[in-house]
């Protein structure tokens, strides 16, 4: 996958979080990939962008999530 078309991809990841309440956050150490986190700043879940998007998307936009574990 291109550069750009992983840019995009996260880009929208990260829009589709913020309109649940969610945030996606790059990891800083080891195993490399990604988070989703509550506005609290807890981890929900955490993977690579793929797992962020499946978890993105099975949040019904209209709710705010305090946990999808």
């Amino acid at each position: 996958m291109s550069e750009s078309m992983h840019d995009a991809r996260l880009q929208a990841a990260r829009a589709r979080a913020a309109a649940r309440g969610l945030e996606v956050r790059n990891r800083k150490s080891p195993p490399w990939g990604f988070e989703l986190r509550n506005l609290r700043g807890e981890v929900l879940d955490e993977g690579t962008l793929t797992d962020m998007e499946r978890a993105i998307s099975s949040i019904d936009p209209d709710d705010r999530v305090e946990s999808i574990r």
